[in-house]
């Protein structure tokens, strides 16, 4: 456990099972990191980071797996329920977002769109 604060000096120093609580810029919790200066930085390099991973899974099972004529609509089927699900995650309590934030994301999802569009059709 650690105090994320910008002012760390105005709270007590806190004991956690007998162990002095640390003090930390930045942690991760529930998959969004928590930052001392309330800034989403650290998200979005995360979330970019899990963007592309994501953009190679789905690749790579649609490049292993035969799924014929129905290749496009397995991909897109891919694309909602693992990049669309997993980069949206907790989006909805994220305050001050810049656009960039948004449209480096969106530059990820055009990508997988076009991989998966100028794919052949069977």
């Amino acid at each position: 456990m650690a105090y994320i604060g910008q002012n760390l000096n105005i709270c007590q120093k806190l004991d956690v099972h007998g162990i002095p609580m640390a003090d930390s810029k930045a942690e991760k919790y529930l998959g969004d990191v928590i930052s001392h200066d309330g800034k989403n930085d650290d998200n979005l390099k995360d979330r970019t980071n899990k963007a592309w991973g994501i953009v190679s899974q789905i690749l790579a099972i649609i490049d292993e797996v035969p799924f014929g004529k129905h290749e496009i609509e397995a991909a897109l089927i891919m694309r909602n329920s693992m990049f669309i699900n997993g980069i949206l995650t907790n989006i909805e309590v994220r305050y001050g977002l810049k656009k960039e934030y948004l449209e480096s994301l969106e530059k990820i999802d055009e990508y997988l769109l076009r991989k998966i569009f100028k794919r052949q059709i069977y």
